[in-house]
């Protein structure tokens, strides 16, 4: 069986009127859209001012800002994907292969298998068949989506988007973390809402902030102690503390010892 991405998605049917104009804006959620039928114009971060016709699938990405409108009356299938499975390796290979390769747009066309699966699945969410009919629908039709119709660098291209904001998030997180004081620094050094900021922190690393810093924190301290080379002061300096009381407080409330009585332990382990 082919490595795929893992996901928690629903759909969801719509008919859009000529005309009707949507504007919006993704936090968690990736959502995307299979165009049935008509035409419409989508204007995101990742694709400025694009049309898209009957028979292409395309990707609003979380965290992005949205304009929607039907040049024509127009026949969409949603899939509002709720989680990816954030630690699948499928994400990383993704990730380095568009990086090798470059990236252009993140839509792809419907290609005729697909294309009666998803009119077999709106016919049924029209219809409002049995709710567990539906889910077995919707695992094949993911399926058929990501293993069987597209090659990877198509499927890397799609998902790009969603995949590079994810890395690049982690990667402000790590760069940073050290030195930031609080969820209100980060979130005015990402240039986000504290809201925002901790809404993306527990989608990303699956936990808050509080408690992830404190055990990255953690995990360095019994690290620095492990060796006869750094002092009290460099190990505290290194990673952030304002002041040799901060170091002491926080070792009293993570270990339930002075920095003084875990190096004594660590090294008599």
């Amino acid at each position: 069986m082919n490595e795929s991405l893992d996901y928690r998605f629903d759909f969801k049917y719509s008919i859009e009127k000529k005309g009707k104009r949507t504007v919006g804006s993704n936090e968690i959620m990736n959502y995307v859209l299979f165009i049935l039928s008509g035409e419409l114009y989508v204007n995101c971060n990742q694709l400025p001012d694009h049309h898209f016709k009957e028979g292409e699938l395309l990707l609003l990405p979380s965290f992005s800002s949205w304009e929607i409108k039907s040049l024509c009356q127009a026949v969409v299938l949603i899939m509002r994907i709720r989680t990816i499975n954030q630690n699948n390796s499928f994400l990383e290979s993704l990730y380095l292969h568009i990086h090798k390769s470059g990236y252009k747009h993140n839509y792809l066309p419907i290609n005729h298998s697909l294309k009666n699966y998803l009119e077999s699945l709106a016919g049924d969410l029209r219809s409002k068949t049995d709710y567990s009919v539906l889910e077995k629908k919707k695992e094949s039709t993911l399926s058929f989506l990501i293993d069987k119709q597209y090659k990877k660098p198509q499927i890397a291209k799609l998902f790009y988007p969603a995949i590079r904001t994810k890395k690049e998030f982690e990667e402000f997180i790590w760069k940073n973390y050290l030195f930031v004081k609080s969820i209100k620094q980060f979130a005015e050094l990402a240039g986000c809402s504290e809201v925002v900021f901790k809404r993306k922190f527990n989608y990303y690393f699956a936990e808050t902030y509080y408690n992830w810093s404190n055990r990255q924190r953690s995990i360095q301290i019994i690290d620095k102690l492990s060796t006869n080379r750094r002092s009290f002061k460099q190990i505290y300096l290194e990673l952030g503390f304002s002041s040799a009381n901060s170091f002491y407080k926080f070792c009293k409330r993570q270990f339930k010892a002075s920095p003084t009585e875990l190096s004594t332990i660590i090294k008599g382990i």
